[in-house]
């Protein structure tokens, strides 16, 4: 009959234990979850325009996708630090079944009821402790302890239930360690990996259209050679006819199969640097080198000289605070140093003494029959009180002193890091200005120069018809023409990437919303 009832008192409190674990773990469950906006790989494109370029650079890119990871790792050990702030509930739950022989004057002593002991003891113990950022702590118990012997039982002594609630705060007064300082520089910290996830996409984003632009430009070449090959066989044919009609000596066919064959030449090297700005396009969008030669040839145009956008950027009273506002990586270098700060402030908490009071009060229950549960409710006694101050100097205080003097210096050096950032964009902010604006006005000579160079070849053709010009002076006025071709070629190239370079420069080439980035005024940069 007895065992019988503690076996029913036991798997009540099993019971209670398991709805507390049970409610614990549906605390985890709606804790804070960080994921990742992160979509599948888009399909390799099939017409390749910039934004598709960049489109495949945001998704693929193994630069954009390692900073994310770092980040998600921040985020991390952000959390575990968060973790020791989190209330943890403890639950014991014991029974002691001992059987002890007693000596003859104690058999004697009880009357010879019994000639051994057995003293049957079942704790339950339930605590909560919340520890504060503060250093404060605070702990409620409840403890219920029931004792049953075989002696009490055999003279119907009834069995002592005896409850204890309890409630304990402890304060640092003079915060001898700041246990919230680790969590805070660790919050900075994964702050600090998401601006640098913005800014890993921005200059990424900012490479991918700097080697579509090339790319774009190396297929601009190819037609360069293309045409110079044609414009070459076109000459030497022509030569020939006047060759054929003894208008040239034979010995004058041999410069323009020369050029012809150079030309030739010219012409499967710029193929090959279609294949090299292709890998490198290939590399920042993530493709494999099984698609990279699928990769399709760009269809985008060059844009268009923009002057209204030149002058507004020449105004670096507005360019230069904008860019300190919106550069990801300066709010970067920013959170790390507020992270080091939070540090230097943690540790210098370490410097002075530590004062800590403890005060716990609470009330004794007692009930000698019944439920166990009664021992909480009857006869109750209290409040009991205890207080505790303890006191501790520390003589030397080494460690805390180089702990302090090491956080000071990775405050200062990020400080210093802070302001060279700074000053440094704001230099290259003042570059590109310049240098979009040297571009738009080399380009406009350069389209000049092409086309005067177009002229002149007909002229020269003219001429040789005519008499009046040689073989090599048209080989060497269509010389000039490739090279005033190549040069726009490279000129296009300079205006449009200078076009991405101020945007990247100034903060604004893409925008950012939860790891969700998209390009700004795309269609300015096509």
């Amino acid at each position: 009959m007895y065992k019988g009832k503690c076996l029913q008192r036991s798997c009540k409190i099993i019971v209670m234990i398991l709805l507390l674990q049970m409610l614990c773990y549906v605390a985890r469950a709606q804790s804070p979850n960080y994921t990742f906006n992160r979509k599948p790989p888009p399909n390799l494109p099939q017409v390749l325009t910039l934004y598709s370029a960049i489109k495949y650079t945001l998704a693929q890119n193994p630069n954009i996708l390692l900073s994310e990871e770092t980040a998600r790792a921040a985020y991390g050990f952000y959390q575990s630090l968060s973790g020791q702030f989190d209330p943890t509930a403890n639950a014991l739950l014991s029974h002691d079944h001992e059987a002890i022989p007693l000596t003859e004057s104690e058999i004697e002593g009880n009357g010879d009821i019994r000639s051994n002991l057995i003293t049957d003891t079942s704790i339950v113990d339930v605590n909560i402790t919340k520890e504060f950022r503060n250093g404060v702590m605070l702990t409620p118990n409840a403890r219920l302890v029931r004792i049953d012997t075989n002696i009490n039982r055999a003279l119907l002594i009834p069995a002592s239930n005896r409850g204890e609630v309890n409630f304990t705060v402890f304060v640092p007064f003079l915060r001898g360690s700041d246990p919230g300082a680790p969590e805070l520089a660790a919050k900075y910290d994964h702050e600090a990996e998401v601006y640098t996830v913005y800014f890993t996409v921005s200059q990424n984003v900012f490479d991918a259209t700097a080697a579509y632009w090339q790319y774009l430009g190396a297929v601009k070449r190819v037609k360069v050679f293309t045409d110079a090959v044609k414009r070459a066989k076109e000459f030497a044919d022509n030569v020939q006819k006047l060759i054929d009609g003894k208008e040239l000596p034979r010995a004058e066919i041999l410069l323009p199969l020369a050029r012809v064959a150079e030309r030739t030449a010219q012409l499967i090297n710029a193929e090959q640097e279609v294949i090299s700005t292709r890998r490198d396009l290939a590399i920042l969008m993530g493709i494999t080198y099984l698609h990279a030669a699928e990769l399709p040839l760009p269809v985008a145009q060059f844009p268009k000289i923009n002057n209204p956008l030149i002058d507004r950027y020449q105004d670096l009273n507005f360019y230069i605070p904008y860019a300190m506002q919106h550069r990801q990586d300066i709010w970067s270098e920013l959170m790390r140093a507020k992270g080091r700060y939070a540090l230097v402030i943690g540790t210098h908490t370490d410097l002075p003494p530590q004062l800590n009071f403890e005060l716990r009060t609470g009330y004794d229950g007692l009930r000698e029959n019944g439920n166990p549960p009664a021992g909480f409710v009857d006869r109750k006694q209290g409040p009991n009180v205890f207080g505790e101050l303890t006191y501790q100097y520390p003589i030397g205080n080494n460690t805390s002193l180089g702990n302090y003097m090491n956080a000071s210096a990775e405050y200062n050096s990020s400080l210093i890091t802070l302001r060279d950032l700074r000053r440094t964009i704001k230099l290259e902010v003042a570059v590109a200005t310049n240098d979009i604006k040297r571009a738009a006005l080399e380009l406009v000579q350069s389209y000049k120069s092409v086309e005067y160079y177009q002229q002149s070849v007909k002229n020269e053709n003219k001429k040789l018809q005519l008499g009046a010009a040689t073989v090599l002076d048209v080989i060497q006025v269509d010389e000039q023409l490739v090279g005033a071709l190549l040069i726009n070629v490279d000129e296009n190239i300079n205006y449009a990437t200078s076009l991405a370079r101020i945007r990247f420069e100034v903060g604004s080439l893409v925008k950012h919303d939860n790891y969700g980035h998209s390009v700004v005024d795309m269609l300015n940069l096509q």
